[in-house]
């Protein structure tokens, strides 16, 4: 089966320029012969297009307003009134955010309605302390639930609780999983200056244990380093660096800023210890279960992730590293460098890693990806 002379509208509330996992749901798509048109957001004062791959691209204007919600607004809008253009056989709507679109063009052009939940959107931590808004997307999702065919989302737990919640038949799991890709560290020089290095990757935001990772330098020996991959809360990076100073560990740290996906592969391969780690401050980062732990198994480094139940299930069934509660900074010390110091153990954790990435990749998961578009 393909989806020849089949079209499918995917909306994402960002520039899709890095979101690795709409990309490879679209390459996918087209793989399959589908006709793939993308709304984003993101471009400013124009409305932008590109190809990527056969799939046109097109950025909605973006107005520079600072309210929040106005953006949102701008972006349900725009993407209704742009996507009357291309009348659809299906609409993958990415996130909540962009449900609204899906939910009024499918209504009109009778396509049928995918919602890609890539995480629990009422839980969010950016909801936890502000009730008001978390009822408003949780009644928007309980009003708009009825009229998607099928839900999709990125873990068990999380397709657990949807299920449960509007009562739905089936939720469909597709993992945040990478493209498979060789690892090779031949004549590739390091980028890191330790000699021993721990690699966070991703959004730098709170509640994602950035503090925790400096505090753990103390318990570590000298020749332990923490490289940080990422951008976001400036303010949380100023936080990170004074308390570095104030434990004497700057020399120790070292921020890289965002690295582009293309080359994110080279630095993670280099690192000895991929780090995963998330503080219980919602329900949402709870069932986490982050891309960022399949890129390190790619990667072929062992993780230390947080002991919650998607990521401990991880861990534990493939034995590719370690698990901590954050409760006892030097016992989780002394599990990293009896892992990383014992040649053996390392050895086989490392060839679990690898044996883990060839299950758990997009080659793989794609297979149940597409199933959603041959029901």
């Amino acid at each position: 089966m393909n989806l020849k002379n089949k079209t499918v509208l995917v909306t994402v509330f960002n520039d899709f320029r890095n979101d690795a996992r709409v990309q490879k749901e679209v390459l996918s798509l087209l793989k399959n012969e589908a006709k793939v048109i993308i709304l984003a957001y993101g471009s400013k004062n124009y409305a932008e297009t590109e190809n990527f791959f056969g799939a046109k691209v097109i950025r909605l204007k973006q107005t520079a307003w600072k309210w929040k919600k106005g953006k949102f607004i701008e972006f349900v809008v725009r993407g209704i009134f742009e996507g009357l253009n291309y009348p659809a056989n299906f609409y993958h709507s990415n996130d909540l955010d962009s449900l609204l679109i899906g939910f009024f063009l499918s209504r009109l052009n009778k396509g049928k309605l995918i919602y890609d939940s890539h995480e629990l959107c009422t839980e969010t931590e950016s909801l936890a302390n502000r009730p008001k808004e978390q009822k408003t997307w949780l009644f928007l999702e309980k009003l708009l639930m009825p009229f998607v065919n099928e839900t999709i989302t990125v873990c068990d737990s999380i397709a657990r609780i949807l299920q449960q919640n509007y009562k739905l038949k089936k939720v469909w799991v597709v993992r945040n999983v990478p493209k498979k890709i060789t690892v090779n560290l031949e004549h590739s020089c390091s980028p890191y200056p330790f000699e021993k290095t721990m690699v966070y990757q991703g959004i730098l935001r709170r509640g994602r244990g950035l503090p925790v990772l400096v505090n753990l330098l103390n318990f570590l020996p000298e020749n332990y380093g923490l490289a940080i991959l990422g951008a976001g809360d400036e303010n949380l990076v100023a936080e990170l660096k004074q308390l570095a100073e104030k434990n004497n560990v700057s020399h120790r740290v070292k921020f890289y800023g965002k690295i582009p996906l293309t080359e994110l592969p080279n630095y993670t391969k280099h690192a000895n210890l991929g780090l995963a780690l998330i503080e219980n401050i919602c329900l949402n980062y709870y069932f986490a279960l982050p891309n960022k732990l399949f890129e390190y198994l790619m990667a072929g480094i062992p993780v230390l992730s947080s002991n919650f139940p998607e990521m401990r299930k991880i861990v534990n069934t493939y034995k590719v590293g370690l698990t901590t509660n954050f409760e006892n900074l030097e016992e989780t010390a002394q599990n990293i460098v009896l892992l990383l110091e014992n040649p053996q153990k390392l050895q086989e954790t490392k060839a679990n890693c690898l044996n883990a990435s060839s299950v758990l990749c997009w080659e793989e998961e794609e297979k149940e990806f597409l199933k959603v578009y041959f029901q």
